[in-house]
């Protein structure tokens, strides 16, 4: 987190404002044709340019509303500067509907590696530049300089991976769009559930609170999200195959769902104990305030993490109704919390809001999942039992620490207290999770998955 040191909390807040706006119009025109093209059985080349075609002139004619809308948006957060800060974010905008269509078959045809590729060329790129942007002009145009970089290494590395030339067409447009409307409306929640708090926060508190919520809640959701979404990923052309089959879909769910609370709930968890010296480590101390909201949202996050496969399940059931129904509820319990908890506890207020949200939902949807292919609440929860015995221990560790007591340390102090805990904390979660996973007779699992690709390592060496 250079970043964090270098820049201040006010220029994440005028960024992530003016990201939300991105995101808006950006869900707006999320048709999820690659999720459509995935359930397709045989997408012909009209499908793909039918995709590419719509994505092409909905980002273009987007980007040219909010251009225009700028100033006036500008005017209504009274922040002058996000006016420059839309432009820029409208032309990388552009740039994501022109990405080629054809990564898609990524995912569809299992080329995990290429997808990895592109992800990762995206990210190293936009890191670097940010930093050296960082470095050069100690403000907000830093992070719209990795923005752009980003947007561009997608743009020619997609091309690259997945080469493709477009062509102009809307003639499958209705067999497109008959999977989509479900999609968009699912999208349309997903928006309202990850952007509105920070839509709140940024007129009701300012720019520089939401600076704090947002780069705290990026802490606490980075580990886990980005590790389970991978998973999830990986995991749904899988349904789909299996999705008249609903034995061997079951058996694959509780795998999968394994795996996620393997990863997610020691992170979560571990991110919660160790938020205090890892604020002041890793930001910094204008970042103190930051503090409990990775406290509040590590947690929140872990709830999200647990039930964001379902999801995916009901995309492959040919279900996309019920994933919106959930995510509409949630937003329902979501925006009136956001907003009486924010006028009264600020920032924190807002993270509660959402740990409230997401353990509200979870039991919504594991029940709607019993309902559709009779996998039992029990089953789900049994899959993680391993994992939360193991999390509890590495709890019970890190309590009899002295760290967690403490308050705001010098520097050398808090360092060393967070290696400690980390050290801790992985050594107590992995030594119980093997233990248990003995003792329950070695089931198939991430532990046996984890043995075995450790045997053959050691095999070729």
């Amino acid at each position: 987190m250079v970043l964090a040191r270098l820049l201040t909390p006010h220029d994440f807040g005028l960024v992530a404002l003016g990201m939300v706006f991105i995101g808006f119009l950006q869900l707006l025109g999320s048709f999820d044709f690659d999720t459509v093209i995935i359930q397709h059985p045989a997408p012909t080349q009209a499908h793909y340019d039918t995709a590419w075609t719509f994505n092409a002139l909905y980002f273009t004619v987007a980007a040219v509303a909010l251009i225009i809308a700028a100033p006036a948006i500008s005017r209504f957060y009274e922040t002058p500067a996000l006016t420059d800060i839309l432009y820029v974010l409208a032309g990388g905008f552009v740039l994501t509907g022109l990405n080629s269509i054809k990564t898609v078959d990524f995912q569809k045809h299992f080329r995990f590696k290429y997808d990895f590729a592109l992800t990762l060329s995206g990210k190293i790129v936009g890191v670097v530049v940010t930093i050296t942007s960082a470095f050069l002009f100690k403000n907000y145009w830093a992070l719209l300089a990795g923005f752009i970089a980003t947007r561009l290494t997608l743009f020619f590395m997609g091309y690259y991976l997945a080469p493709y030339r477009p062509h102009i067409t809307l003639s499958e447009r209705r067999s497109l769009f008959r999977f989509s409307s479900w999609l968009m409306l699912k999208n349309l929640f997903y928006f309202i559930n990850n952007k509105s708090t920070e839509l709140i926060i940024g007129k009701m508190l300012g720019t520089l609170p939401l600076g704090i919520f947002t780069v705290g809640s990026d802490i606490a959701n980075m580990p886990s999200q980005e590790l389970t979404s991978t998973i999830n990923r990986a995991a749904y052309p899988g349904y789909a195959k299996l999705a008249t089959q609903h034995d061997a879909l079951k058996k694959t769910i509780l795998y999968i769902y394994n795996v996620i609370a393997t990863v997610a709930i020691p992170v979560s968890i571990g991110l919660y104990f160790v938020a205090k010296p890892l604020v002041q480590v890793v930001l910094g101390e204008k970042w103190l305030p930051a503090i409990p909201i990775v406290e509040i949202i590590s947690i929140s996050g872990l709830f999200i993490s647990l039930q964001s496969n379902f999801g995916y399940v009901f995309f492959a059931l040919n279900k996309p109704n019920i994933d919106a129904i959930i995510s509409g509820l949630r937003a329902l319990i979501l925006i009136p919390l956001v907003y009486f908890l924010s006028r009264h506890y600020g920032v924190s207020g807002a993270a509660l809001a959402l740990l409230i949200t997401s353990i509200a939902t979870l039991p919504l949807s594991a029940l709607l999942l019993r309902h559709y292919i009779g996998l039992s609440m029990v089953k789900i929860a049994l899959s993680a039992l391993r994992p939360v015995i193991s999390a509890l221990a590495m709890s019970v560790a890190l309590l009899t620490l002295p760290f967690h007591r403490e308050g705001i340390s010098p520097m050398p102090d808090a360092f060393f207290a967070l290696i400690s805990m980390v050290a801790v904390g992985a050594f107590t979660y992995i030594s119980t999770l093997s233990v248990t996973w003995f003792l329950a007779g070695r089931p198939d699992g991430i532990e046996k998955a984890a043995l075995d690709r450790l045997s053959r390592w050691r095999t070729k060496v």
